[in-house]
């Protein structure tokens, strides 16, 4: 329906006669539904980053995960309710470190990388020695961020 559009709007909240629902919509059979009012916003920021490698040699075969999760966005006073379709976004760095993350809400996230080995066919585990790396980053409309992660030796 919507091709590359897809995710380009987020439920941010949804009322019902001036209340916002917080986890689930109850509807009886028979009742007619009105006055719920459905707020989106529009998904158009972009991070844009890097991830640099200082003093740690990356385990073979493993990935640079990155996590962007929203902490506040300008669309709506708290990130992330119940109905929020653009919560956190998830992408894997490229062999030079390179990453993307599009169709972001504007307002602050919380951008995590991990180090992750797979362990099995299908799952993944935190890379022995390595920790997890932190960034707060701010996206605006329409804009690209650009944001450097450095990923060092893990404390002792």
């Amino acid at each position: 329906m919507w091709g590359d559009q897809e995710d380009i709007f987020s439920i941010r909240r949804i009322e019902r006669d001036g209340v916002e629902i917080k986890s689930a919509l109850e509807i009886v059979r028979g009742e007619q539904i009105t006055g719920v009012p459905i707020v989106v916003a529009q998904a158009s920021a972009t991070i844009r980053g890097r991830v640099e490698v200082a003093g740690v040699k990356l385990p073979e075969g493993c990935q640079l995960q990155i996590w962007a999760t929203p902490i506040k966005t300008t669309a709506g006073n708290e990130a992330a309710p119940a109905f929020h379709t653009n919560s956190a976004r998830f992408t894997v760095a490229d062999e030079k470190g390179r990453f993307v993350i599009e169709r972001l809400i504007p307002g602050e996230y919380d951008l995590r990388l991990n180090v992750m080995v797979r362990v099995g066919q299908d799952d993944w585990s935190s890379a022995p020695g390595t920790s997890e790396v932190k960034q707060r980053v701010t996206v605006s409309s329409s804009a690209e961020t650009v944001v450097n992660l450095t990923l060092g030796p893990a404390p002792r």
